[in-house]
């Protein structure tokens, strides 16, 4: 288990890093039947897999949810079922499916942290917020979608077998690992742009919320008209296990240039503690 192997991960510098950092800023931060027969009213309902969470940059309002499937090579697979998020990003999908899922928003828009300016979500399929993640029939998970499960999905893609359970299983713990051990599927982000959104929330959430909101002024700082090409790129940026500007050996472009190796690191770091000390 990644999020719990102290003794293999107890140097690293850069999860250190998040881990005082937000620490530090978080203070400031805002029954069977009896009769014979097999009539209708005697089938019970199928089983099904009840998935549902908040889609958040900050909160996207009427995006499209999509769960499809996995193929068997690893790949995206047929849709399995939509649904619309609500006000406050808040979606539920119900799913008669046992296997790897793949979801994505699509359209729908939300407020940017640092600019306040309506952030359009792209509508075109691949192009939105992603997350991979395995279920049950039976069971009920909560699971969000954000820029962090996006980069995780990502990095799963891109493993060796595709899609695997054991994949979407690592690359969300590696996600959750470089930001200081956060359970990017299951925490719901605070919004800081909610005045006491932070009461009675948990550090985690606190720290979920801070690190997007970071996320919006580090494009913000770059002058990124979409703030969401800045997530496009650190996901590629991590698409090989490491954030360091660079996809295998291929720089990673954002706005035409070649990212700097601290991007997905000290610099996003930097842009927390900025917008954490904005009140």
């Amino acid at each position: 288990d990644v999020l719990n192997n102290k003794n293999r991960h107890s140097k690293n510098p850069i999860r250190s890093f998040f881990i005082s950092l937000l620490v530090a800023v978080a203070v400031t931060a805002c029954g069977s039947g009896g009769g014979g027969g097999s009539s209708a009213a005697n089938t019970p309902p199928p089983a099904t897999a009840v998935i549902s969470g908040n889609a958040t940059a900050g909160p996207i309002a009427n995006g499209t949810v999509t769960a499809y499937a996995v193929t068997s090579s690893g790949s995206k697979g047929v849709a399995l079922g939509t649904t619309t998020t609500d006000a406050s990003g808040a979606y539920s999908l119900s799913l008669n499916y046992t296997g790897a899922v793949f979801l994505e928003i699509t359209g729908g828009s939300y407020v940017d942290e640092a600019t306040g300016q309506t952030v359009n979500v792209p509508t075109t399929p691949g192009s939105g917020l992603q997350t991979v993640v395995s279920v049950t029939v039976g069971s009920t998970l909560s699971v969000q979608i954000t820029p962090l499960t996006t980069m995780a999905a990502v990095r799963a893609q891109t493993m060796a077998g595709g899609l695997t359970i054991a994949n979407i299983n690592s690359a969300n713990q590696q996600v959750s690992y470089r930001f200081g051990s956060i359970y990017i599927l299951s925490t719901q982000p605070v919004n800081p742009l909610v005045a006491n959104s932070a009461t009675g929330a948990t550090q985690e959430a606190i720290n979920y919320g801070l690190i997007l909101a970071g996320l919006s002024k580090q494009a913000q700082t770059l002058g990124l008209t979409n703030p969401l090409n800045l997530v496009t790129a650190l996901a590629q940026d991590f698409s090989d296990g490491s954030f360091d500007g660079v996809a295998g050996s291929t720089p990673v472009q954002l706005n035409g240039s070649a990212i700097s190796p601290a991007t997905g690191t000290t610099e996003l770091g930097m842009a927390i503690s900025t917008f954490s000390a904005d009140t």
